[in-house]
């Protein structure tokens, strides 16, 4: 889960300038992200951010390759 949130951190700074053209939230999302990354937070509980963030991440992936949050997790 670690990994995926990491890939997710990477492809949301490699298109940092048109997702927030697109999405203004961004650098809110970038900045949890990095809080989980840095923090060491435990799995149960990255996997509880993901759930409520489900939405976010849904939009986040559609905008950059129309990958949705199910496989994002699984």
């Amino acid at each position: 889960m670690l990994l995926e949130l990491m890939d997710l951190e990477e492809r949301i700074l490699e298109n940092r300038t048109v997702l927030i053209k697109s999405y203004p939230y961004t650098e809110i999302l970038l900045s949890q992200i990095n809080t989980i990354l840095d923090f060491g937070i435990s799995s149960d509980k990255i996997k509880e951010w993901l759930e409520s963030n489900r939405t976010v991440i849904n939009e986040i992936y559609e905008l950059l390759d129309g990958k949705m949050y199910e496989s994002f997790i699984n």
